[in-house]
């Protein structure tokens, strides 16, 4: 591992995310609850999974370019997820939802085309410090990541407000919290020190444990609910 950088919180944090998503998988629910609710354990845990492979060898570009390709997939999910919850969307949520699953594969390709955004990945304690690339990298990731959680956490509000279901309602504030919960968390960090700022993906999964957590008790609620609901 590079300067002193220890893998047991990503071990950790994965284990956890992952023996959650096999435990969502597996049980009752919803189809659409169960399966975006694993899907988005599955890429949490992916990433810390891949941060742990970049610092083994931070000198291996496709490593990190692997580690970015799992995590923009994150806010596009979470709104199906949202989708899924709510009972459905309108046409242009869900036209908007298919084009920004086919921007994350663009940026993707990208990504994997483009190596120079992580030439020299610096790893350090638990985080991983990438390089920060061209504006437009910036824009291309960050933009599209910044304005589709932000979406997601205005879509989270909606439907607590108008789905008549209390159960879909405490499902979203599970999200929403959660969401919230890593969110401004990293955020904090990187402004007080702000030598941590290219690190802000790293902090952001690491703080995304509370995301993991608040998932895990919306799929707990989604079980109780479906065992107390009678069988005609």
């Amino acid at each position: 591992m590079d300067n002193g950088y220890l893998p047991w919180l990503s071990l950790a944090t994965a284990a956890f995310e992952i023996a959650a998503a096999v435990w969502v998988i597996t049980g009752p629910g919803r189809r659409g609850f169960v399966r975006f609710t694993a899907l988005l354990l599955v890429v949490l845990a992916g990433y810390q999974l891949a941060e742990v492979w970049v610092c083994a060898n931070p000198d291996h570009v496709l490593r990190s370019q692997l580690a970015f390709c799992d995590i923009i997939w994150l806010p596009s999910l979470s709104i199906s997820l949202l989708c899924q919850i709510h009972g459905g969307a309108p046409r242009w949520v869900r036209v908007l939802l298919r084009l920004s699953y086919v921007y994350c594969g663009g940026v993707c390709v990208w990504v994997l085309t483009h190596p120079e955004p992580f030439i020299g990945t610096i790893c350090s304690t638990v985080l991983a410090t990438f390089q920060r690339g061209s504006m437009g990298f910036q824009l291309a990731f960050g933009g599209f990541y910044e304005a589709t959680m932000f979406a997601m956490l205005v879509g989270a509000a909606a439907v607590m407000k108008r789905n008549p279901d209390p159960i879909a309602r405490a499902h979203a504030a599970d999200l929403q919290i959660g969401s919230i919960g890593f969110i401004v968390p990293a955020l904090l960090t990187q402004v007080v020190w702000r030598s941590l700022d290219p690190s802000l993906p790293s902090l952001m999964c690491h703080y995304a444990l509370v995301l993991a957590i608040f998932l895990v008790r919306a799929s707990l609620r989604e079980r109780r609910s479906r065992a107390s609901t009678p069988r005609g």
